[in-house]
This record gives structure tokens, C-alpha cells and sequence, in this order.
């Protein structure tokens, strides 16, 4: 992944207006984050269709790495406290990776994603990390990949998480 930093070195807002909704970002370092993690768990579990046992990695890789700062959550809140979408990231020595950004059905298109996007960017302090999309969801991600922030599509993987499926590599490649 080309990580440069970003020009823009102004802090994005804590809250997001989304039709008079509003949502908090908050990361897994913030004082409830055990509520958070335990609200993240099943609100990634539909995703298991595409990612097989994702629910399990979050469980055990994913939470090892925010405990030991390699991985960064950031959870957008509804007002009423609800789970409104998620972004995880990766950040080692040797990969920048936005790993999965998930937003609640009902607020899908808002635009929630979009800014869940961006501050994951910031906090992995880079402007092209590692993507990958599966075959079902390229449509969703690849205009706003390419058109906004100028992801390049470098790699398409036949049976990377699951037999006989593509798996779209933005930013690098498998390996």
C-alpha cells in the first residue's frame, strides 16, 4: 500500500449529521469500549456470507490486534445509542489495510460510509491503504474506491476467502 499523509491534517468531527441523526465516532480505546466491541460482533455477522467465519477472526485476530494497537475500530453511534456502521483497519509494519466498513441497512447511501472511509484513513495515516471487495460488493465500492479516492485496482484473486469467488484487491496485491 502507497501510504502518504494526508494533505488535509485538519481533524474530522466527532459527529456526523445523517438526516437529524447523529452519529458518534468513537475508537475501541474510548471508555465503553468493551460495549462497542460486544454491539460489533453480531452487527458484522451478516457479512459472513461473503467473508466465511468473520464473526470468529473478529473474535480472536481482530481483538488481539486493537489490544495491541495494531488494529483501529472506529463505531458510528445513532443518537440513541444504537450501532449505526463500522470501520476496521490494520496497521503493522508490514500492511495498511482498510479491512471492512459495514453501515446499518436503513442508512445505507447516506452517506455514512463515505465518512467512515475518510477517518479511517486518517487514523491508519494513509491515503491509499489495502482494500479488497468481494465479487458481490464490487458495485458498491468501486466508484467511490477509484472516483474519490483514486484507488487502483491492482489484483483479482479467484478463491481468496471462499472457493470459486473473486476477491477485488485495491492498492496491492495478495501477497
Amino acid at each position: 500500500a502507497l501510504c502518504i499523509p494526508s494533505l488535509n491534517e485538519g481533524v474530522l468531527r466527532e459527529r456526523h449529521d445523517n438526516g437529524g441523526m447523529h452519529i458518534e465516532l468513537i475508537d475501541a480505546h474510548h471508555p465503553n469500549a468493551s460495549q462497542v466491541l460486544s454491539q460489533v460482533h453480531p452487527f458484522l455477522a451478516s457479512l459472513d456470507r461473503y467473508y466465511p467465519d468473520i464473526s470468529s477472526w473478529f473474535a480472536r485476530s481482530f481483538s488481539t490486534g486493537l489490544a495491541n494497537g495494531k488494529n483501529v475500530l472506529l463505531a458510528a453511534r445513532a443518537g440513541d445509542g444504537g450501532l449505526a456502521g463500522v470501520a476496521l483497519g490494520k496497521k503493522t509494519g508490514d500492511e495498511v489495510k482498510m479491512q471492512c466498513v459495514r453501515v446499518a441497512d436503513p442508512l445505507g447511501n447516506a452517506g455514512l460510509g463515505i465518512v467512515l472511509m475518510d477517518r479511517m484513513m486518517q487514523e491508519l495515516e494513509c491515503e491509499k491503504p489495502l482494500a479488497t471487495v468481494s465479487e458481490e460488493m464490487l458495485h458498491q465500492y468501486s466508484r467511490v474506491f477509484v472516483k474519490r479516492y483514486g484507488f487502483s485496482l491492482d489484483d483479482v484473486v479467484k478463491g481468496a476467502y471462499r472457493p470459486r469467488k473473486l476477491e477485488y484487491y485495491f492498492n496491492g496485491t495478495k501477497d
